[in-house]
């Protein structure tokens, strides 16, 4: 079963471009599923170093959705 098998019609212009990530996302699921344990583990220490790297630049980002997102009706 595809994404677009449940899909409803009703949904918003961005449609198309969703089913299209959540089909590349479950294709990314299948490849990783035949990743080893030992890349996997090396990709996600390495996400977490970047996380750690660039925290005050995700806390700046968050506070200024957070301030736009105050100011949205």
């Amino acid at each position: 079963m595809s994404i677009t098998d449940v899909a409803t019609p009703d949904t918003d212009a961005l449609q198309p471009d969703l089913v299209a990530k959540f089909e590349r996302s479950g294709a990314a699921s299948r490849q990783l599923a035949t990743v080893t344990a030992d890349a996997k583990n090396r990709g996600l220490h390495a996400i977490a170093e970047a996380l750690r790297s660039n925290t005050s630049r995700i806390i700046a980002a968050n506070a200024l959705d957070l301030t736009r997102g105050a100011r949205t009706p």
